[in-house]
């Protein structure tokens, strides 16, 4: 597995992730009170906070980088910035990228060569990529697959 820091693309600042076979999960570390511990074996753990890792889909991380890019066609691995504005953050890892579904979000190009993935971000996509992703979280809320906030 790889610790990376990747620009989340909520804030826009650096966060760590996780990448492990192809696969990228947001790591948040959460400290429930000022003194807390953990048993881990026979040890005990002083630093009481929690460090969670939730795979995410790594389109996500895309949407910034679509966006600064926005109106063309762009090579996969052209999207990000150039490295002196990477802002101390890791580029995003792209093996596997072909497993994405990227068309759901972006218009593709697969014109050039079968390696080189071209791609131009389509708001239109974007916002039904995105409305499909809320609409599957409200269902599963409404069948009671996920908990909910509050007790």
């Amino acid at each position: 597995y790889d610790m990376l820091r990747l620009e989340h693309p909520a804030t826009r600042e650096p966060s760590l992730f996780l990448h492990n076979r192809g696969d990228l999960y947001e790591v948040q570390r959460a400290k429930v009170r000022d003194h807390n511990a953990w048993f881990v074996g026979d040890r005990v753990v002083v630093d009481g906070a929690l460090v969670l890792a939730s795979r995410m889909d790594p389109r996500l991380l895309l949407l910034p980088l679509l966006e600064r890019s926005e109106g063309s066609f762009r090579p996969l691995d052209q999207l990000g910035p150039p490295a002196a504005e990477l802002r101390g953050c890791d580029r995003l890892p792209l093996a596997g990228a072909e497993r994405w579904k990227l068309s759901e979000m972006c218009d593709v190009n697969e014109q050039m060569l079968p390696e080189m993935l071209l791609v131009r971000m389509n708001r239109e996509k974007v916002s039904s990529w995105l409305r499909g992703k809320v609409l599957r979280v409200a269902r599963a809320l409404a069948a009671g697959r996920l908990r909910r906030g509050g007790t």
